[in-house]
């Protein structure tokens, strides 16, 4: 290994007195597996009350999963030894854990009531509106691995306290001004999750963003280029906006303000998606 002239700034501190040896490189290989099934019921009905109206009402229950987890890593580093320039290669490994059967996490998701409605218009058009609650304070973790931080009562606390149903809303119409073509225009909403939604939204101390409110807005056009053959184009735009979280802060053991942190990061997000789909009916 050849070393340039910076060698020399480089195997002295900011002191300048000589280091004995010097960290090249590190390099942290993650390995993390999950394994797992969910069962879960939906029932609902669609009802035709006069021409041209359909009805429709459905409710699914949570969904009831059982996940196993596995997880290693190895750390590789590189150090040079400034007195003889030998090259150091250290190798260290973590004891593989596994969260696995009665020791796996199990949980349920919020149960949903959907309720729909369309309306056509002959053959010229067509509008539909749904509408979903969804209960993210009956959310329960049954079960969790052995030496876990919380326990179920805990995850059964914190959902039941700090969360609420939520409110998706889904509308969109249809229009074909010609046999062979159609156009599309629709939107949806989903409220926050959140019971006090300010709280996690200004919390200065939050370390993972969460979603608490999302949009989108799209638009598509299709056509018939033969008896079995359709081209659909259709376009996006969605907005999730998420609390503000930081990378990293820290604090006096008996509490106090912090000492350091890393400000605020605000990742709400925006997407645009285009998709072109070229069908064939056998």
């Amino acid at each position: 290994m050849s070393r340039g002239l910076g060698d020399v700034y480089k195997r002295q501190d900011k002191n300048g007195t000589p280091l004995n040896a010097q960290l090249d490189y590190m390099s942290l290989y993650q390995e993390s597996k999950i394994d797992g099934s969910g069962v879960d019921f939906k029932l609902g009905v669609i009802v035709r009350p006069v021409a041209g109206l359909r009805v429709g009402v459905a409710f699914h229950t949570p969904t009831y999963y059982w996940l196993d987890r596995s997880y290693r890593a190895d750390i590789e580093s590189h150090l040079i030894n400034n007195k003889t320039e030998d090259d150091q290669y250290n190798f260290d490994s973590t004891p593989r854990q596994d969260d696995i059967g009665g020791n796996s996490w199990d949980f349920v998701s919020p149960s949903r009531l959907l309720f729909g409605a369309s309306y056509t218009f002959g053959n010229l058009a067509i509008v539909s509106v749904d509408y979903e609650r969804e209960w993210y304070n009956g959310i329960r973790v049954k079960n969790v691995p052995e030496g876990a931080d919380f326990h179920p009562e805990a995850y059964k606390a914190e959902f039941k306290n700090n969360y609420k149903g939520t409110n998706p809303l889904r509308a969109g119409v249809e229009v074909r001004p010609l046999p062979i073509f159609a156009v599309r225009l629709g939107g949806g909403y989903t409220d926050s999750m959140l019971k006090e939604r300010d709280f996690y939204v200004n919390d200065a101390y939050t370390s993972m963003p969460t979603t608490y409110e999302s949009y989108y807005f799209s638009a598509g056009a299709g056509v018939n280029l033969g008896r079995n053959t359709t081209l659909e184009l259709a376009y996006q735009y969605v907005t999730n906006k998420q609390t503000q979280y930081q990378l990293f802060f820290s604090r006096p053991e008996n509490g106090g303000d912090m000492e350091t942190w890393s400000g605020l990061y605000d990742t709400s997000l925006k997407r645009h998606y285009l998709a072109a789909t070229l069908s064939f009916r056998f």
